[in-house]
């Protein structure tokens, strides 16, 4: 990585932890539509970061007028390159999902993210912002963790609050895999429980049949 590289992400990294400091403080004040506006830019963002760090023609798009910025980006790697058009938050997602295969969110979770990011879905809920919120910080936490980006420093005076909420996540989740493991249990239970009762019954049927069978030849 050059120089230029490494000064190019880091201010793709600046202006993430800018966007995730904002919406934590909107999350403070009750602001949830900022907070769901902001938070989705801050992963967009330190995505790029990471796709850029890895290999800046990453964040052109797969399309014929991309050329352009291939080329730029192959060549002279400049953010502030005019010719530059990159990827949207939905493309950084499948790229990233191919370079960190342990992703923290699923596609449905990543779906509402870009949902909100696009102005498709409503943003006002106190629930939305909360998922989209708490789903920012498990990406943002993956995403510092591979550039080896101190926490820290990326949420500033914040860091408290996004280390409560990355703990009620990872509680949820956990409580989620926790009912998943109980209810296939249960489910495995009465599976067995079925094929036990289907195998007494056959028996007991073939016993009958052989018996049936017994009593016409005696007869």
């Amino acid at each position: 990585m050059t120089t230029s590289q490494s000064d190019e992400g880091n201010t793709q990294v600046a202006s993430a932890s800018a966007w995730m400091q904002e919406a934590l403080l909107a999350w403070s004040e009750d602001e949830f539509k900022k907070v769901s506006a902001l938070a989705p830019l801050g992963v967009e963002h330190l995505g790029k970061a990471v796709l850029w760090r890895t290999a800046p023609t990453l964040l052109v798009p797969l399309s014929r007028d991309a050329e352009p910025a291939l080329f730029a980006l192959a060549t002279k790697p400049d953010l502030d390159d005019p010719r530059l058009k990159t990827i949207g938050l939905s493309g950084v997602f499948e790229r990233l999902i191919e370079l960190l295969p342990d992703f923290p969110i699923d596609d449905k979770a990543r779906k509402r993210m870009v949902g909100v990011r696009n102005g498709a879905m409503h943003v006002g809920t106190v629930s939305t912002s909360r998922h989209v919120l708490l789903d920012s910080l498990a990406v943002c936490h993956t995403l510092l963790e591979h550039l080896e980006h101190d926490l820290g420093v990326f949420y500033g005076e914040h860091l408290r609050s996004a280390q409560g909420l990355m703990d009620q996540k990872r509680t949820e989740v956990g409580h989620r895999v926790a009912a998943k493991r109980a209810k296939a249990a249960r489910d495995l239970a009465t599976s067995r429980n079925g094929w036990a009762t289907v195998s007494t019954n056959g028996r007991r049927d073939h016993r009958r049949g052989h018996g049936e069978r017994t009593d016409v030849h005696d007869g």
